[in-house]
């Protein structure tokens, strides 16, 4: 993990728009020693290109926005649900934060395509016909494994502005893992 965010009273400024820095990519073959049996990880041999993992990470991006999308629609669906007022407020809290994180996600995409993330809605909604504790659970999974993956995606970047906001991102999802949680001991 990363524990820290970066000080300086540049890179304070770079977050504010995220539009006008300028990516320096790199890999290291360390990754392959911190990840075994990552996605990214997989996709790379030593024969790669920059071009070729530029191309895999606007792919990956570009997954998190959808994935965003889903999560975006199962939120706001799931606290419609929910009677409890304190329960539909944190569901109502990790769908705003979905959002913030889906901004976050289309910007590092324009940054590195210079196009608008604009992707088609994807018809395979997360169900919400389940038991409420499964759903919670199945939500539990599903973070866990998007936070292993923006850890990935982190460690792929050098600017510490780019990292310092998929940093957030992180944190913003061990969060919902820990609310998750407390709702699924709650409703099962």
């Amino acid at each position: 993990m990363y524990p820290y965010f970066s000080n300086s009273k540049e890179a304070e400024e770079d977050k504010t728009n995220i539009l006008e820095i300028k990516t320096n990519f790199s890999y290291s073959k360390d990754l392959d020693d911190m990840y075994d049996d990552k996605d990214l990880d997989d996709m790379y041999d030593d024969d790669k290109t920059e071009e070729d993992l530029k191309s895999h990470i606007i792919e990956s991006i570009k997954e998190a926005i959808l994935d965003k999308n889903r999560n975006i629609d199962y939120y706001d669906r799931l606290s419609k649900k929910i009677t409890d007022d304190k329960d539909r407020a944190i569901l109502r809290n990790i769908y705003l934060d979905e959002k913030k994180h889906k901004s976050i996600f289309e910007k590092l995409y324009k940054l590195l395509t210079g196009l608008d993330a604009k992707f088609d809605k994807i018809e395979d909604a997360i169900d919400t016909d389940d038991s409420l504790a499964e759903q919670f659970l199945e939500r539990i999974e599903d973070k866990f494994e998007n936070i292993e993956f923006f850890r990935m995606l982190m460690s792929i970047f050098s600017d510490l502005p780019i990292r310092d906001l998929i940093y957030k991102v992180i944190l913003d999802e061990q969060k919902h893992t820990q609310q998750l949680s407390n709702l699924y001991n709650k409703y099962k």
